[in-house]
């Protein structure tokens, strides 16, 4: 694709259809591998349009999702899900109690992310909205709601991008996106997991695809920031994997490098390789 098809884009608008998103409905069936993406049903025009969420409504729990990969229906703009997978279907890789405890942590964020928006402007919005679009709110209650709508946004993004079906090989196109960008996808993990194993204190550290270039990049975050804060950038997360202690340190101590390799086995890249034909499809202007 042309990369100065991406720069004809107002990357706001791009990134409030891609980023369109990470929550919003609660879905009607788990996630599965089966599942195809649908251009027809999401004309990549959508995107280019002034405001995304008055022309095409509320959408997604996970990127993906907001572009056909699987069925939704729409409830409350904050809904907890389940899990995209049985609880104990990551083990030994990720234990089940760990995850039963770190639910509590993503259903926290989902309750006080309610709580927090009552009554002011972005109150119903979508969250993936709502984290782009912090301005909109009183200066005071501008921090609280990033650090919890970003938690509920960032977990149920999180959860997506893990899957039972261990050490899955790249996908074609992500594959051949990954070489083009990082040379091979072994110099891309290198870089990830380094970026992984090294996040000082909370935070994430994630794939985004950059609509300004068109390339895949790697990043870090802290807290429950998301690459969707600031949308004049045009970073579309594509993978995002949690660096806070609780995802980790019960079973894994004081060993994050060990939770790093664990990560790299259950890694989702079917659901990442959707996420990035998502975002190709609508940073086109076809």
């Amino acid at each position: 694709m042309d990369i100065t098809t991406f720069k004809k884009i107002d990357s706001v608008s791009l990134v409030r259809g891609i980023s369109g998103s990470i929550l919003g409905k609660s879905i009607s069936r788990s996630f599965t591998s089966q599942s195809t993406f649908s251009q027809d049903s999401h004309p990549s025009s959508l995107c280019s349009k002034p405001d995304f969420f008055a022309s095409y409504g509320r959408d997604p729990t996970g990127l993906a999702c907001a572009f056909g990969v699987c069925e939704s229906k729409e409830t409350s703009p904050f809904t907890l899900e389940d899990f995209p997978w049985p609880i104990d279907a990551l083990e030994p890789h990720y234990p089940k109690k760990v995850i039963e405890i770190h639910r509590l942590h993503h259903k926290g964020y989902c309750t006080k992310s309610q709580a927090a928006l009552e009554g002011t402007k972005l109150e119903g919005k979508p969250i993936e909205y709502v984290i782009s679009h912090l301005e909109e709110l009183p200066v005071g209650l501008r921090q609280k709601v990033k650090n919890v709508g970003g938690g509920y946004a960032n977990h149920t993004f999180f959860w997506k991008c893990l899957s039972p079906k261990f050490d899955q090989p790249l996908p074609a196109g992500l594959k051949a996106q990954v070489e083009k960008d990082f040379g091979s996808v072994d110099e891309m993990w290198k870089i990830f997991s380094g970026k992984l194993s090294t996040l000082f204190g909370s935070g994430w550290t994630w794939m985004v695809f950059n609509a300004k270039t068109g390339k895949l990049e790697i990043m870090n975050t802290v807290n429950q920031d998301s690459p969707i804060n600031d949308p004049k950038l045009g970073l579309i997360p594509v993978l995002a994997i949690d660096s806070w202690e609780h995802a980790w340190y019960l079973y894994c101590q004081n060993r994050k490098p060990e939770y790093v390799e664990h990560v790299r086995h259950m890694i989702n890249w079917e659901f990442v390789d959707r996420c990035l034909t998502a975002a190709k499809k609508y940073g086109s202007i076809e």
